[in-house]
């Protein structure tokens, strides 16, 4: 770091033991604008902002509910990266891939970007990692997503992607400052063996990407290894140009040629690099698009006995699996990912009974339920007390209602002896 930053490798050392600033970003569907007036914004992202403290999340229903995701600031340039990339543009419904996806800070920027068009695979290939992924998915409200827990050599050519996200995994020495241990962990050796490993998944990635495709690659370290390195032999070997984002000066964020770097003493973020290549269209041809969601087998009468409770459904977005009701809204069929290992796809709607349906717990999440279903705003006390597996008296009449805190949906629960009975998630 002394040889790469030179005179400013004293300011950056200093860094590593200030105070490391909490950030958060808003759903543009599930959040007013003014609860969020008084705190200070990430400059690169619109919908982000620094927090004063750092509260308790697990005892936050805003957060609970999705209306806002904790997450890094310096990641959130994603969100200013796509905003300059003209796929939404050029492509009717892109098939975007999170390579690397897990917790899913990046895949709901990702989300946000498709705004329910096109679909989005999110795949982690640690299984307990892609519990974590699916329940945040689940939360940020969308249905047009598939989760899926692979190796990404698994995945086939034949269902190329107009996107591809690669967060690799690496040494974490951007994470010196937030998290002390991450310097526990650091080696040579480790370097060697991330960049390896980061070339692997690079390699996988370029043949899943369509001609013309855009590859987003990025670490949360400082090593040209693992950085300008993976770029290099990107440009040089397979035909891929760099993408020019733009960006005011007054951010401080450096840009190497190979890619763009975060430094916490130049910004209120962590270390972050980030680059955007774009796959030279050598053959125009071999651009085919996956097959299309095939119809429901849903009857009519359970057809529009589902619809009352989602805005802007068709018949093609209810999809039984297994004796549940799924609302997937991907333009690609969800079963050209089965041998991918599908952890979850769209979101639980929940069983259909007598044409009835007993809403899943997921299904409160969503952002594009109906205006008709029965609802009850609970207080912030209440429903920490909810949160909290404590009962508190109902003003509900008898069936479902759901429970909302600031208008979004936490819970579905039924009046039982005059308290609610509340339906709590499982991922």
């Amino acid at each position: 770091m002394i040889n790469s930053l030179g005179i400013d490798s004293k300011a950056f050392f200093n860094s590593l033991s200030t105070f490391s600033k909490t950030s958060i970003r808003r759903h543009r569907h599930k959040s007013e604008l003014a609860h969020y007036a008084d705190l200070i914004q990430v400059d690169w992202c619109p919908l982000a902002y620094y927090l004063p403290e750092r509260p308790k999340f697990n005892e936050e229903p805003s957060f609970l509910s999705g209306e806002y995701y904790v997450q890094e600031a310096s990641s959130m340039f994603l969100h200013h990266v796509l905003r300059q990339l003209p796929l939404l543009e050029t492509t009717e419904h892109p098939l975007v891939l999170d390579a690397c996806a897990a917790p899913g800070g990046k895949s709901t920027i990702l989300l946000d970007y498709l705004n329910g068009s096109g679909t989005l695979v999110a795949n982690e290939v640690i299984r307990s990692r892609a519990k974590v992924l699916s329940e945040n998915i689940v939360k940020w409200g969308y249905s047009n997503n598939i989760v899926t827990n692979s190796d990404l050599s698994r995945f086939s050519k034949d269902v190329p992607f107009d996107l591809i996200l690669v967060d690799a995994p690496c040494s974490g020495e951007g994470l010196f400052r937030k998290d002390p241990k991450a310097i526990d962990h650091w080696s040579v050796e480790h370097v060697q063996h991330c960049a390896a490993r980061q070339q692997r998944i690079l390699e996988d990635a370029v043949d899943l990407l369509k001609p013309g495709g855009f590859l987003v690659y990025s670490t949360c370290t400082y090593n040209t290894k693992e950085n300008e390195d993976q770029v290099n032999r990107l440009v040089s070997e397979h035909s891929f140009s760099l993408v020019d984002i733009d960006y005011p000066t007054d951010w401080n964020i450096q840009s190497t040629g190979y890619g763009f770097r975060f430094f916490p003493h130049l910004v209120q973020g962590e270390g972050l690099f980030m680059v955007v290549l774009q796959k030279e269209n050598l053959n125009p041809t071999n651009n085919s698009t996956p097959r299309e969601v095939n119809n429901t087998s849903i009857n009519q009468k359970d057809q529009s006995t589902l619809s009352n409770w989602l805005k802007n459904s068709e018949p093609q977005h209810f999809q039984p699996f297994q004796n549940t009701i799924f609302h997937y809204t991907g333009k690609v069929d969800f079963n050209l990912f089965k041998g991918q290992r599908i952890y979850s796809f769209g979101r639980q709607m929940g069983k259909l009974i007598q044409q009835q349906l007993r809403p899943h717990p997921h299904l409160a999440y969503s952002h594009q339920l109906s205006n008709h279903i029965r609802t009850a705003e609970l207080s912030k006390s209440d429903m920490v007390a909810i949160i909290n597996r404590k009962i508190i008296p109902s003003t509900s009449e008898t069936g479902w209602t759901l429970l909302t805190y600031r208008g979004n949906g936490l819970y579905w629960a039924k009046t039982v002896k005059d308290n609610y009975k509340v339906q709590y998630p499982k991922y």
